[in-house]
Formats: structure tokens, C-alpha cells, sequence
């Protein structure tokens, strides 16, 4: 089981690092007038393109509005979970905790439903599921307040 711990969380970490490769490239896209990140502008909601090199923002929509974690964000809350949780087999039963406040891309969890803890890892790394990664913060640390210090610590430490 902790073979498959590290190379779940490997495989995140390797996701995580060819994302950050990749904002680079297209940032330096849009500097050379290649416009293929910001023609879709108008169909995504909040946008922010940064270029970390040279220190600065190239292209900015809505960056103050309210939005749901991003997908950096949710393979952080899988890597913290996976660390937390040490059966990923074991089944749990949604509570209103769990999905309380959750509007926007679920996966339809409901209270009292009965679900795998790797089902709801599955839905949180490849749907990007809202309530799966809400449900796996309270699973792990109790409360999602508690779940965000320990998130934020991990963050810390790996930089």
C-alpha cells in the first residue's frame, strides 16, 4: 500500500511539475504574438497569465472575482489527503460537512451516501470534482479550516 502511496503521489508531483513547465512556454507564446492562450478569453471566467522570468502579468481577466480551486490547488488537496488518510480503501459516509456549500462542478455527492476514499481521490484528480475535495479535507484533518493550515504548511515546506 505505501509502494502505491508514492507512486500515486509521484504522479501527481510529476503533473504538478510539467504544469509549471508549460506556463512558461506559454507565456513566452504570448510574448512573441503567438495569441493561442487568450483567443478563448471570452469563454473563461477568470484568467491569469503571469511570466515568473521576467516578473510579470501578461494577461489578467477578473482576477479578484470568487472562483473555485484550480487544479494546482486540487493536486495539492490530493497530495495532503493522500499523506492524512492511511486507508484509501476504506469507506465513508457523506456528511453535510462534506458538501455543505458546494455549488459548482460535483459530482453529485449526497448525505448519506456511502463512497470509497479512492473513489473520491479518483474524482478529485481527474474530474476536479468541487465536493470530492471538500469531502477528502474533512476526512482528513476534521474541517476544511483545518484542512487549508495543513495544506498551507505542506505547501510551505516543499516551497
Amino acid at each position: 500500500m505505501y509502494t502505491q502511496k508514492i507512486k500515486t503521489v509521484s504522479s501527481l508531483l510529476l503533473f504538478v511539475l510539467l504544469l509549471m513547465l508549460a506556463i512558461p512556454f506559454r507565456a513566452s507564446a504570448v510574448e512573441r504574438g503567438y495569441d493561442f492562450v487568450c483567443k478563448n478569453s471570452d469563454k473563461a471566467f477568470a484568467i491569469y497569465l503571469y511570466d515568473p522570468e521576467k516578473n510579470n502579468t501578461l494577461f489578467a481577466q477578473n482576477i479578484d472575482a470568487p472562483v473555485s480551486p484550480a487544479s494546482t490547488v486540487k493536486m495539492m488537496t490530493a497530495l495532503v489527503a493522500m499523506n492524512s488518510i492511511s486507508d484509501l480503501n476504506a469507506s465513508v459516509v457523506i456528511t453535510s460537512q462534506m458538501i455543505n456549500g458546494i455549488e459548482t462542478n460535483t459530482m453529485g455527492l449526497k448525505v448519506g451516501e456511502q463512497i470509497k476514499i479512492r473513489d473520491l481521490m479518483v474524482a478529485l484528480v481527474c474530474g476536479g470534482y468541487n465536493d470530492a475535495a471538500q469531502a477528502l479535507a474533512v476526512i482528513s484533518c476534521g474541517s476544511v479550516q483545518d484542512f487549508v493550515l495543513k495544506m498551507n504548511k505542506t505547501a510551505s515546506s516543499i516551497g
